[in-house]
């Protein structure tokens, strides 16, 4: 009878060992992908993405935290591309942060889950593309507010991402609202919830 719920959520204090809340450099835009390299996850599209941001922003910096067996396709842009980095897997929070430090936002164009709180407990917003099958997790992103659910129509999207990435009080606004996201879906608020669950009548 007490049976309830809980936010889904991930080690926050572990981050906040190496981690205050900071807005992302003025001088440089960096587009961060995070997570396998996997076909579920369109590691593909996000270079398409950039390129196509870089029309725009000349200088626009990627960078890349994961490995699988879609690493081919990194490579490749790697060797092409100075302005792409691929950092190969990364679980500490300590060699994380400075690249997250970096990133104007997180674009997982594919199925998204853990990792959507994983860019607000940072404080970065969070960008996806429309599907059927993303993680419980992607009700914590709200359209407009803490990052957006994209069209998968290419034109339409990057417009979109370069409304944002060219308003610095856009991209200050997305930024605040995710790592409120982010607190409330802390591990103390979720020790809180947990809490209220077995007190509650």
């Amino acid at each position: 009878k007490k049976a309830f719920w809980a936010n889904n959520t991930l080690d926050n204090a572990e981050i906040e060992k190496h981690y205050s809340f900071q807005l992302p450099p003025e001088e440089q835009q960096t587009l961060l992908f995070i997570g396998r390299l996997i076909p579920s996850k369109r590691i593909e599209d996000v270079i398409k993405y950039y390129k196509a941001l870089k029309s725009k922003f000349q200088q626009l910096k990627l960078e890349i935290i994961g490995d699988g067996p879609e690493q081919t396709i990194v490579i490749e842009a790697v060797a092409k591309d100075t302005n792409i980095t691929w950092h190969g897997t990364l679980v500490d929070e300590a060699k994380i942060t400075p690249i997250m430090k970096r990133a104007s936002l997180v674009f997982i164009p594919g199925l998204s889950g853990l990792s959507i709180n994983h860019a607000f407990a940072y404080g970065r917003p969070y960008l996806t593309i429309k599907a059927n099958k993303h993680g419980p997790e992607i009700s914590y992103l709200e359209h407009g507010i803490n990052g957006y659910i994209l069209n998968d129509n290419l034109e339409e999207d990057i417009l979109v991402i370069a409304s944002f990435l060219s308003d610095r009080s856009k991209l200050t606004r997305l930024c605040n609202n995710a790592k409120q996201k982010g607190d409330y879906l802390s591990v103390q608020k979720w020790v809180e919830q947990m809490k209220q669950i077995f007190l509650n009548d």
